[in-house]
């Protein structure tokens, strides 16, 4: 049964307001504070439920709405979906959680802003894999902030996309903020921050596979056994080694000159105060201290016939390539 609700209570498990359906969820203890984008008391006119429902729905970073019966009344929180560590609060009582009813399933919600579904338990696309065997876009809880990524399920792997190129559509000529929290889009191309990256690999998503094409149709990859990246105090430091492929190895200590491993991640106006390589190539990338910048950078300028500056892995293609994908999985 659902009911179109102004000032009172509904007992139904859905309840319709206007066009939108909110579905109940679960119940939740009080102090189980989601991502709250706001809330009202029995003392606020948007603290009836209609009202609370109709707000959220005005709202596109609102995905649920959570009805609270507590000591001095009733207190309607307007929330964005996210899981987020329980606050400490002497306030008791429980809580009715209803999520817009989209085609999400029980265990995410629909981000009306990108029309794509966000896994409020799920931090790698290991977990959404629970839930969705499609590959495709999807939005992740990296320590309760929304990523949004691309996974890939084959039949023995899954796989969290880090970076993805195929078509010059989104410049990657960003400073040290954007290359930190990422940019782009999974509908073209992205790169998912390098704060992102630490705290997947932190998790354990250690193995990494790098695919890249050459304007030939040539298919290579590259696969690295081991593969983290340090925190930002660190400046996001590579440590990457156990190389297999047909790519060939651009970027381990094996390389030598020009190696990307142990090296800091740089940008343009956060350089590691040596050659400006970032400046030069005019892209993020962990760039190596010796003499040659880089044997490898995948956020180069596209489609450019200046080598220094371009998708670059030199061991495959003298020149740039016309895709490149960074993606994650557990070993």
């Amino acid at each position: 049964m659902s009911c179109i609700i102004q000032t009172s209570r509904c007992a139904s498990a859905g309840q319709n307001f206007g066009n939108v359906n909110f579905s109940f969820r679960r119940n939740i203890p009080y102090y189980e504070r989601n991502a709250t984008l706001y809330s009202a008391s029995s003392t606020s006119v948007i603290a009836s439920y209609g009202r609370c429902a109709a707000k959220c729905i005005e709202d596109l970073s609102c995905h649920a709405i959570e009805l609270c019966d507590v000591n001095d009344g009733t207190e309607c929180r307007a929330i964005n979906g996210l899981v987020m560590t329980p606050t400490s609060t002497n306030q008791q009582g429980f809580c009715k959680q209803y999520f817009m009813d989209y085609s999400c399933g029980d265990e995410a919600f629909l981000d009306r802003r990108r029309g794509l579904c966000v896994f409020s338990f799920c931090s790698d696309c290991d977990c959404v894999r629970k839930y969705n065997s499609i590959s495709g876009g999807y939005g992740l809880n990296i320590d309760g902030s929304a990523v949004f990524v691309l996974c890939r399920f084959d039949t023995n792997h899954t796989w969290t996309v880090i970076q993805n190129r195929y078509n010059g559509s989104v410049d990657f000529d960003r400073d040290w903020t954007e290359y930190t929290y990422g940019f782009g889009s999974v509908d073209t191309e992205y790169w998912i921050g390098t704060e992102n990256i630490h705290r997947l690999t932190k998790a354990g998503l250690s193995t990494v596979r790098i695919e890249l094409e050459d304007f030939d149709d040539d298919h290579r990859f590259a696969e690295y056994s081991v593969f983290s990246v340090a925190n930002g105090t660190d400046y996001y430091r590579l440590n990457i080694s156990g190389y297999s492929g047909d790519a060939g190895d651009s970027m381990s200590e094996a390389v030598g000159n020009g190696k990307a491993d142990g090296e800091m991640f740089s940008t343009a106006d956060m350089n590691d105060g040596g050659k400006n390589c970032a400046q030069q190539a005019m892209s993020g990338w962990w760039y190596g201290t010796g003499t040659i910048c880089s044997k490898s950078n995948l956020n180069g300028e596209y489609n450019t016939n200046k080598k220094d500056k371009g998708i670059n892995w030199d061991v495959f293609r003298d020149y740039s390539l016309k895709s490149s994908v960074i993606k994650l999985r557990r070993p």
